[in-house]
């Protein structure tokens, strides 16, 4: 993690390689409340094409990611 300006505090925070992003947007939705954790499950799946959060989230908590993810596609797949 590298802090983002020209030797001054910003407060913008990039990442030094990709899959440390992934890594902490799987701890943060695994770190919040079992009621919200869906609401984010959803807003990230129409971009795990490029973003591999999913994965590493799995791996913390394999429920949640088959509750609102793998469980959701399924069905859409069984139909009506």
């Amino acid at each position: 993690m590298n802090e983002f300006g020209s030797g001054r505090h910003t407060g913008t925070i990039t990442f030094s390689h990709r899959s440390f992003q992934e890594y902490f947007a799987a701890r943060f939705i695994n770190s919040c409340p079992a009621d919200l954790k869906p609401r984010l499950i959803e807003r990230i799946v129409p971009s795990t094409q490029s973003d591999v959060v999913i994965a590493p989230l799995y791996e913390m908590d394999p429920y949640i990611v088959e509750r609102c993810y793998i469980l959701p596609v399924i069905d859409d797949l069984e139909g009506p």
